[in-house]
């Protein structure tokens, strides 16, 4: 996308930042769809704010192939080996999203996350569903009367919050 000489320029004066640029990228993409969303709920044309998106779309795959750059420099992967593994991670993000989005009732989807053992039988968290942890914790618990009566259950390794309990019954996220 970049010129090589541009290319390692930003590479020398950014080195380790391009992460932290790259999340601040991805900010920047979020707002710009924001925006879009917005104009949709009031019937307004997005037309106008199209640009914006654009713009971050392209920053944001500017810094990719950047990180791509910096990942082989410092690894020493091939451009090869990086392209394997992005396409291997394809592939599994894709069946992940098969399971979710292909099933036809929502009795289906709980049965899979029964069998993958992301929850029990009675819909307990045991497992993150963003990042795979079992270390799960209970916080923010609400009392009435003394008793325990809603509650989170949050991944201690990515902070997704993976159940909420309330009266006796769970409700997954």
């Amino acid at each position: 996308m970049l010129d090589n000489d541009l290319s390692n320029a930003i590479l020398n004066k950014q080195g380790e930042l391009l992460f932290t640029t790259l999340a601040e990228e991805c900010t920047e993409l979020a707002q710009a769809c924001c925006k879009i969303n917005r104009q949709k709920f009031y019937k307004k044309d997005y037309i106008n704010v199209l640009d914006n998106f654009f713009e971050e779309l392209c920053d944001l795959k500017i810094n990719l192939d950047l990180i791509k750059q910096q990942v082989m420099k410092e690894t020493g992967m091939s451009s090869e080996e990086y392209e394997k593994n992005i396409e291997i991670w394809k592939e599994i993000k894709q069946e992940k999203l098969k399971k979710i989005f292909k099933t036809d009732t929502i009795d289906e989807y709980y049965n899979h996350l029964i069998k993958a053992k992301y929850i029990k039988e009675n819909g307990e968290p045991i497992k993150c569903l963003k990042c795979g942890s079992t270390n799960l914790k209970d916080k923010g618990h609400y009392h009435e009367e003394y008793y325990v009566v809603e509650y989170d259950r949050v991944c201690e390794d990515c902070g997704e919050v993976v159940g909420h309990w309330a009266y006796g019954y769970w409700m997954n996220f």
